[in-house]
C-alpha cells in the first residue's frame, strides 16, 4: 500500500458483516473513510439471517428484535418506511408444562421483511462487502493493518481496523499482544442449537411465539406467522443454552428427535406430519450476564493501534446492541486520524 496522502481518505477493514460491522461500515463511510467488509459468510447479517427449503422458510437466528433507545428507534423508522422491516403482531405467550400465559402486550417486536436477512441486505446497499472471505491473520506495524485471507491471499493494508467477530475469534485474530486481548478474551458467549421443522398443516396451538421454562427448549416460534412470510407452517426452536452445552457435539439427527420430542412434550400437542427437519448450532449466540457489565462501553477500543471491536458481545446480546455497538466503535476510529 502506497503512502497515503491528505487527498487519500483513510481504509478501514472491518471484519464481520453482522448488523455491529454493516452499522459501522455505514458510518466510517458517511466520514469519508474507505470501508471493506470482509464476511466468511455467504451473505451479511450474522445471527440475523435466514434459511430457505422451499416452500418454506426460516429465521434460524435471531427471531425479532426490540427498539428501545431513541436513536435505534429513529433508525428501525427508516426501515419501516423503506419496507425492511414491519411489526409482528403474533401471540407471544409464556409456557409452562403445557400451560400457557400472556407476556407483556406492550412490547413492539420487529422483524426483517419478507425475511429477517432483509435488514441487513438493506444496510448493506452501497458499501464494499468482500462475503466469502474469512481473514485468518492480522498484522500490526507502523503502516497499518495487513489483512491474509484463509487461503493465504493479499486482503490488503488499512489504517484503522474493526473486528465484530465473536469474542473467542476476534482474540485469537488480533492476538496476545495486543492491548485488547485480555479483555476480549474473557467475554464469553453461550451456545444454541437451533431445529427447523417445516409441517404438512398448522400445528394446533394458538401462540405463535413462546418462552419456554422447565424445558430443555428456551423458545419456540411459528416463523411463518411473521409478516411477509406467505409459505407454509414453520417453527423455529430454539434449545436452552445449557442444555446445548451438555448436547454440543450431539449428531445432527439425534438432535432434532430429542428437541422435536421437547416441543411435543412442552406444548402437550402432537405434530402433524413434518416435511422438513434440519438443525444449525449457532456456538456464539448470546453473551454470559456475568460478562456484560453495567455503565461501561459497548465496545472495545484501542487508539493507538487504531483498533476497535464491537458487537452484541459486549452489550447484552440484542439486535438493537448490536447496531448501536457498530455506530459507538465506529464513532471512536472517526475521532483519531491515522
Amino acid at each position: 500500500m502506497e503512502a497515503r496522502t491528505r487527498e487519500t481518505p483513510p481504509r478501514v477493514a472491518i471484519v464481520g458483516g453482522g448488523l455491529a460491522g454493516l452499522a459501522a461500515a455505514a458510518r466510517l463511510a458517511e466520514v469519508g473513510r474507505e470501508v471493506v467488509v470482509f464476511d466468511k459468510g455467504r451473505g451479511p447479517g450474522g445471527r440475523a439471517t435466514s434459511r430457505r427449503a422451499d416452500p418454506f422458510a426460516f429465521d434460524h437466528g435471531a427471531q425479532y428484535f426490540t427498539a428501545r433507545e431513541p436513536g435505534f428507534r429513529r433508525a428501525v423508522e427508516s426501515w419501516l418506511h423503506a419496507g425492511v422491516v414491519a411489526r409482528w403482531r403474533g401471540t407471544i405467550v409464556a409456557l409452562q408444562r403445557g400451560v400457557h400465559s400472556p407476556v407483556d402486550s406492550g412490547t413492539e417486536r420487529f422483524v426483517g421483511v419478507p425475511r429477517m436477512s432483509a435488514l441487513a441486505g438493506h444496510l448493506a446497499r452501497g458499501l464494499d462487502l468482500r462475503s466469502g472471505v474469512r481473514v485468518a491473520a492480522l498484522g500490526h506495524g507502523p503502516r497499518g493493518w495487513h489483512l491474509t485471507a484463509e487461503d493465504g491471499a493479499d486482503l490488503g493494508r488499512f489504517e484503522q481496523l474493526l473486528v465484530t467477530a465473536p469474542p473467542a475469534q476476534a482474540a485469537a485474530l488480533i492476538g496476545r499482544e495486543s492491548p485488547l486481548h485480555r479483555r476480549v478474551e474473557q467475554t464469553r458467549m453461550a451456545p444454541t442449537h437451533a431445529v427447523l421443522l417445516g409441517l404438512a398443516e398448522p400445528y394446533a396451538v394458538d401462540f405463535d411465539g413462546a418462552f419456554c421454562s422447565e424445558s430443555a427448549l428456551g423458545w419456540i416460534a411459528r416463523d411463518s406467522s411473521k409478516p411477509g412470510r406467505g409459505g407454509r407452517e414453520a417453527w423455529v426452536l430454539h434449545a436452552t443454552s445449557e442444555w446445548t452445552e451438555e448436547n454440543l457435539e450431539e449428531d445432527r439427527a439425534t438432535l432434532i428427535d430429542r428437541l422435536t420430542a421437547e416441543l411435543e412434550r412442552a406444548t402437550g400437542v402432537r405434530l402433524p406430519a413434518v416435511l422438513h427437519r434440519d438443525v444449525h448450532t449457532w456456538r456464539y449466540a448470546r453473551p454470559l450476564e456475568d460478562d456484560v457489565e453495567d455503565g461501561v462501553e459497548r465496545f472495545l477500543v484501542c487508539r493507538e493501534q487504531h483498533l476497535a471491536l464491537a458487537g452484541d458481545a459486549y452489550c447484552g446480546g440484542r439486535v438493537e446492541g448490536a447496531y448501536s455497538s457498530g455506530l459507538e466503535a465506529a464513532r471512536a476510529l472517526a475521532s483519531v486520524e491515522p
